[in-house]
């Protein structure tokens, strides 16, 4: 793979990985706070269960970290196929709490903001198709 493709994932997964950990530090050390944004009340119990996503969420974060290098392009592909999956899951889980009356209208930022990686996602996917389109040969196994 050269150029576009090999400059646009490490980027990519570079900020999310921040914002990943991020998000997860916050909801391991300010739980409740952080979810009464969303109107989300937590108990003890929510607030463990809400920890423990946080330790999640910097756990994927750390793991995109040290991937944001990886220029094989199976390990690309299938990093922007898991990342594709959990934004479409987390969209749907939202989405769910927010026709539900579970969460308030901030629930949209959830979706917005997964909304927008699945369009970086493509763009970094069909950049590095193109890339890898030109620079490497047809091979039939």
């Amino acid at each position: 793979m050269t150029g576009v493709g090999k400059r646009q994932l490490p980027l990519v997964l570079t900020i999310v990985a921040i914002a990943t950990a991020g998000f997860g530090l916050g909801f391991i050390v300010a739980p409740t706070q952080i979810w009464s944004l969303y109107g989300v009340q937590l108990d003890a119990e929510g607030a463990f269960v809400a920890r423990m996503f946080g330790t999640a969420n910097v756990g994927v974060g750390l793991l995109l970290w040290w991937a944001r290098s990886a220029f094989t392009a199976g390990l690309q592909s299938g990093l922007l196929g898991a990342l594709s999956a959990w934004s479409i899951a987390r969209m749907a889980v939202t989405s769910t709490a927010l026709a539900t009356g579970l969460t308030n209208g901030a629930g949209w930022i959830f979706v917005l903001y997964d909304m927008a990686l699945l369009v970086i996602y493509a763009l970094v996917a069909v950049a590095n198709r193109r890339a890898s389109d030109v620079a490497e040969p047809l091979t039939v196994v």
